[in-house]
């Protein structure tokens, strides 16, 4: 019976020792777990070189043509800009540059943004208990982990500190 006594009275002594402990260090930390979400973005260009024309076919202008604004047009030089792909995560685009009747330019554009996903641990309390007959309330704060419980077979308190080594 006197062992009984001990184990509750250990265990009441650990779960006030680990709700004080949570008190003070844990509560600092906001209670639910964080996850936080940077997007890396990667832009880059590349420069594509100029396709040969396949085939050339001529028309004959239906109309008199005003010659000065058909030498004018022909030596402007026109950007165009197409998007091919944007989806969020992935923007690509072509940028062609046409003059004198002929692709000058041609410059494709990309953007590759992808989230990195980090979570912060949130803080927890645990309560032990083993087949030896020792129980023991463990608190963690950070990568730090703090118990404190009652051997009842070998009638001790235990105390222990640990660190966390890696995570998965």
């Amino acid at each position: 019976m006197n062992k009984y006594w001990l184990l509750i009275i250990g265990f009441v002594i650990g779960f006030i020792a680990g709700y004080n402990l949570h008190r003070e260090y844990i509560s600092e930390l906001p209670d639910m777990e964080t996850v936080r979400i940077d997007t890396i973005v990667i832009t880059d260009s590349v420069i594509k070189r100029v396709p040969y024309p396949v085939d050339v076919i001529r028309t004959i202008p239906p109309v008199d043509v005003d010659t000065a604004k058909v030498i004018s047009d022909y030596f402007l030089k026109r950007v165009y800009k197409d998007t091919l792909i944007n989806n969020g995560v992935l923007v690509v685009s072509v940028t062609d540059t046409v003059s004198e009747n002929a692709l000058l330019a041609r410059k494709v554009n990309y953007t590759y943004a992808y989230p990195k996903i980090t979570q912060s641990a949130k803080n927890r309390l645990y309560l032990n208990v083993d087949s030896r007959g020792v129980m023991s309330v463990s608190g963690t704060h950070k990568n730090l982990m703090i118990s404190a419980g009652y051997d009842a077979v070998n009638k001790l308190p235990i105390l222990g500190l640990g660190i966390k080594l890696f995570e998965r």
